[in-house]
């Protein structure tokens, strides 16, 4: 907002300037950090200062990750934890918050993201006494001369076993802050996000299956499915769908006793199952002659490696894959090998040195892509999180205002709700994800030992 004065002369005041965004809404630019000044909030009184390069990237508001980098051996949290493989993790991290913006323009407009790295190494107690360490500020990360203050942290990802996670997430609720556990682990209740897009079963990928069966003309199917009573649900729901779609199901047996001999000639075979029983059981059918066609419901990991699976002779396998477990801007990235973006894998150079020197079988471990992914998903759920509270406090405002720092900065479990983004190409999340009827799923083929698309992503509605 600028005056002219009756000479002429043209003042505006540098903290009160009126702008556009695209679509014309006017807010306030600001300058000179009026309202919210993060390096006001660091730790001047620290025992210990921290400078190592690049955990700490400043920021106006904090995202900490929390990764498994070292474990004990001979002493104390002295050996790299190269099985874990965690220096993809911490690249995920990374890549997720410095591409956040290019991947979704409309994203906290204002905001600069800062970062903050921490081992836990691989110790429940080590983890905690760290988290103690900042939040009490008796541990001082720096960067650019600007500390990290446990005000910034707007949430916590551990990354770390199921155990020492939890640990994690008990520690922080203490200071009033939150947690959310990304790991390979099957994920538990109150990470209702990561286990519904990664390890449960969809009526999407049934009606999938029912698309095949239409499209192929088969109406006769039998069901071969895991003893984990986990299976129960989804063999429930699709047996009670057949009689929807005119599908008879002629048998229903255990994938541990299933007799190939038996098949009658004109069914196709479905399985639920994991992806180690389904190993074991094409091995178990290798003598057994066959000339029969198995469809493969969801599973719980991505179809990234199918080199253990040896199929007998005239076999035919289609698999259904739920897309975006792995993220392509992601693995994309990762095949640069040097990151595009600003932000660095502080342990990056300590990894490559270690993982190129080293021929164990511990060292020899790949990239976790889907772990990776998730956390990529996990970064872009949270922002989007706080990315609606800050729409909710300060809608006309560019970056961080007065409103929102008096309500703090930390999100809670309650600002978790009716967080909606479009992740990757098409893929909707509406959070809480009561409906998942419309995901989008992929048919894939054996090739040799790979599997290949072998159709275009395709999703189906619910009329209920």
């Amino acid at each position: 907002m600028g005056s002219i004065n009756e000479a002429g002369f043209v003042s505006v005041r540098a903290n009160d300037i009126k702008t556009y965004n695209s679509e014309f809404v006017s807010y306030t630019a600001v300058h000179h950090c009026p309202d919210w000044c993060p390096e006001c909030h660091g730790c001047s009184t620290a025992s210990t200062t921290i400078t190592a390069e690049d955990v700490y990237q400043s920021g106006d508001i904090v995202l900490a990750g929390m990764f498994p980098v070292h474990r004990s051996e001979s002493s104390f949290c002295d050996v790299l934890a190269t099985a874990d493989r965690p220096d993809s993790m911490i690249d995920a991290f990374l890549f997720a918050l410095d591409s956040a913006k290019d991947r979704y323009p409309y994203l906290l407009p204002g905001v600069h993201l800062g970062s903050l790295v921490l081992d836990t190494c691989s110790d429940a107690n080590m983890a905690v006494q760290t988290l103690m360490n900042f939040e009490t500020c008796q541990a001082n990360y720096q960067d650019k001369g600007m500390a990290a203050g446990p005000e910034l942290v707007t949430m916590y990802l551990a990354a770390d076993s199921e155990d020492i996670s939890h640990r994690i997430q008990n520690t922080v609720q203490k200071y009033n802050k939150s947690s959310f556990t990304i790991n390979s682990e099957v994920s538990s209740a109150t990470d209702d996000a990561f286990s519904r897009f990664y390890s449960s079963y969809s009526k999407a990928g049934l009606r999938t299956i029912f698309e095949i069966l239409r499209t192929a003309r088969w109406s006769y199917v039998n069901i071969v499915r895991s003893d984990s009573l986990s299976f129960d649900s989804v063999v429930d729901e699709f047996v009670s769908e057949c009689k929807s779609f005119n599908v008879c199901v002629d048998s229903i047996s255990s994938i541990k006793r299933y007799s190939g001999e038996r098949i009658p000639t004109l069914t196709v075979t479905i399985i639920f199952a994991r992806i180690e029983e389904i190993e074991e059981f094409f091995k178990s059918l290798i003598s057994t002659p066959l000339d029969h066609t198995f469809i493969i419901g969801e599973i719980r990991p991505s179809w990234k490696d199918v080199s253990g699976i040896v199929l007998p002779n005239n076999v035919r396998i289609l698999a259904i894959e739920r897309m975006g477990k792995l993220n392509p801007d992601l693995i994309t990235e990762f095949s640069k090998g040097t990151p595009r973006h600003s932000r660095v894998n502080p342990w990056k150079e300590e990894f490559e040195s270690a993982l190129s020197g080293c021929v164990s079988p511990s060292c020899q471990s790949d990239a976790d892509l889907q772990l990776a992914s998730k956390i990529v998903f996990g970064v872009d759920f949270v922002l989007h999180a706080f990315h609606k509270r800050l729409a909710e406090s300060c809608p006309t405002y560019y970056g961080i205002c007065q409103q929102l720092v008096k309500e703090d900065l930390q999100l809670k479990p309650k600002h978790f709700q009716n967080i909606s983004f479009t992740y990757l190409d098409g893929i909707h999340i509406d959070f809480p994800l009561i409906n998942m009827e419309s995901w989008p799923f992929v048919v894939k083929n054996f090739k040799g030992r790979l599997l290949v698309d072998v159709s275009i992503p395709c999703s189906r509605r619910s009329n209920n």
